[in-house]
């Protein structure tokens, strides 16, 4: 189509943009090329807002994942055990794992 319409307004296909269709449109062609630009920028700030959110989804995830391996291989510096009834318990120390169940 880009190709198709380069040949039409005699441009380089790269030229192509609905930029480019706007200013040689008029009428209601030129009216639906500026909705469909206004829709665009519309999808396009959803996207990136999604993407961000997706971004901090993952960073949060892999910092839950990193810590709960940290403590169960006990390699995280800040690796501390707790006993049942909250207070730190000074008697474990290492991974879970090695405790023995």
């Amino acid at each position: 189509l880009r190709a198709e319409l380069a040949v039409e307004l005699r441009v380089p296909p790269e030229h192509v943009t609905l930029q480019a269709l706007y200013e040689c449109t008029t009428g209601e062609p030129s009216a639906e090329i500026r909705r469909f630009r206004r829709r665009f920028a519309e999808i396009s700030a959803e996207v990136s807002r999604l993407n961000r959110q997706n971004a901090a989804i993952i960073r949060q995830s892999l910092d839950v994942t990193t810590a709960i391996l940290g403590q169960l291989t006990g390699t995280t510096p800040d690796a501390e055990s707790y006993n049942a009834a909250g207070a730190r318990d000074e008697t474990r120390f290492g991974s879970v794992v090695q405790w023995g169940g």
